[in-house]
């Protein structure tokens, strides 16, 4: 693991994962979004760049984070039709907000999403304890 790519700070700072060969799933992924869903990424973006590093996640808005367990959470994107996006992350105090992998949804979270943020934060702390 590489050290992870800045997406925005202020009082909090957002962070994404990022692999050895210096790849970040969640831009890239935020990527092909911009392209395939242009509101589901603008709605995204200003959520990561706007208001969570001056106010924090908005677990008071369901529509936009939520807890998911073991400490992994979610933030939310859907436009009209039935497409979602989630970046699932985990926050390390103080205020620091590590974004670990994105997928769409459609009906239900990915199967592999959550373990794959469990996994991505396990290697986050690893890194954080040898750096």
């Amino acid at each position: 693991m590489k050290p992870p790519i800045e997406i925005a700070r202020d009082v909090y700072t957002v962070l994404a994962i990022r692999e050895d060969d210096g790849s970040c799933q969640v831009l890239d992924h935020l990527e092909k979004v911009r392209v395939e869903y242009p509101k589901i990424y603008a709605e995204m973006m200003a959520l990561l760049q706007n208001y969570v590093p001056v106010n924090g996640p908005p677990f008071h808005n369901v529509s936009q984070a939520k807890r998911l367990r073991n400490g992994i959470c979610e933030f939310k994107a859907r436009d009209e039709r039935i497409m979602g996006h989630r970046v699932l992350f985990f926050e390390e105090e103080p205020c620091r907000i590590i974004c670990t992998n994105a997928c769409y949804k459609t009906v239900k979270t990915p199967p592999d999403a959550i373990p794959t943020a469990e996994e991505q934060r396990g290697a986050y702390w690893s890194y954080r304890r040898l750096n």
